[in-house]
């Protein structure tokens, strides 16, 4: 399961995997994905996995952990000018957009941004936390807009 959903993810953002499901790419955006199976994942773990990627010089890694990390692992990571995306196994147990109870989501491009944001001001646009669940799953950068597609349309802006 959690290897379809994965690919299903890469598939919303535009990626397509390669054969051995390890490395999506898109144009030249290339993901690297890692899953771990040890169970706890702390600093030193995270210190390895920095450097492999400067060294390799992979730009942006999902890793795929069994257990939430430690303090130290998250403030490592944080403090790394890497783009590492963390996900639980249990949080890919399932591909969340494709819940009966969700509303059709799609991420606005920059020019259906711009023609949204002259008929209303992006202050005035509700929001989303790059923590929620949705915009994790499309790898959401603040500033963008989400569109979601009910018996009504709905906005909601990326902080």
């Amino acid at each position: 399961m959690i290897h379809q959903t994965l690919v299903e993810m890469l598939n919303d953002r535009g990626f397509v995997l390669n054969e051995n499901n390890l490395i999506a790419t898109k144009e030249e955006q290339i993901i690297h994905i890692k899953i771990l199976e040890q169970k706890k994942i702390g600093k030193r773990e995270i210190i390895n996995i920095i450097q492999e990627m400067e060294e390799e010089e992979i730009g942006h890694l999902i890793l795929v952990i069994p257990q939430k990390l430690t303090p130290l692992a998250v403030h490592e990571l944080k403090m790394s000018n890497q783009e590492i995306e963390v996900f639980l196994y249990k949080e890919l147990m399932f591909n969340i957009t494709k819940h009966y109870t969700q509303p059709k989501i799609t991420l606005l491009t920059s020019e259906e941004k711009k023609s949204l944001i002259k008929e209303i001001k992006s202050s005035q646009l509700p929001i989303i936390l790059k923590s929620d669940p949705i915009a994790r799953y499309y790898n959401a950068k603040s500033g963008m807009v989400f569109k979601f597609q009910r018996p009504v349309i709905y906005y909601r802006i990326v902080v």
